[in-house]
């Protein structure tokens, strides 16, 4: 079971206006303080026995609180957790991105123009019709990148 602790990102729902100008929204939030049962056999104790301090980020500056209570849905007033995300997926995803990048020479596209310059092919696609003249007799043409060997990819 998640517990709050300090340095952790929340969401904190804000009360929006009276006259419904402004309706109540989700903001970031960062637990500054942590208050709850300090035994440590109440490890599977549910948040919603945890009052936290919050630093909430709104567009126009910091909001400082205490004690805010804790909602399971988003309520006015109330911190929560932030909607699930996939962690392992994140992680592999992170894990994927430190292992190989983006080749520069194609621009991960893995395909290069024959010319001097062997721009990315992709950007002799973009070309808008008309503009693509030298493709289209066969001067220019994509040839595989050799600085990735075709997989858009480099390893790090």
């Amino acid at each position: 079971m998640r517990h709050p602790s300090v340095g952790v990102i929340v969401h904190y729902q804000s009360y929006g206006t009276p006259g419904g100008e402004y309706l109540p929204e989700p903001r970031a939030a960062i637990i500054t303080a942590a208050s709850g049962p300090t035994d440590p056999l109440s490890a599977d104790e549910p948040p919603e026995n945890f009052a936290v301090g919050l630093c909430v980020l709104n567009p126009t500056g910091l909001f400082f609180k205490e004690e805010i209570p804790f909602a399971a849905n988003p309520t006015p007033g109330h911190w929560n957790w932030p909607p699930n995300v996939d962690v392992d997926s994140e992680i592999q995803a992170l894990v994927e991105l430190s292992e190989s990048r983006p080749c520069r020479r194609c621009d991960g596209c893995g395909r290069v123009a024959n010319s001097e310059d062997a721009e990315p092919w992709s950007e002799w696609e973009a070309l808008p019709p008309g503009s693509d003249l030298a493709v289209q007799m066969g001067v220019v043409r994509p040839v595989t990148c050799l600085d990735c060997n075709g997989s858009g990819t480099v390893d790090l």
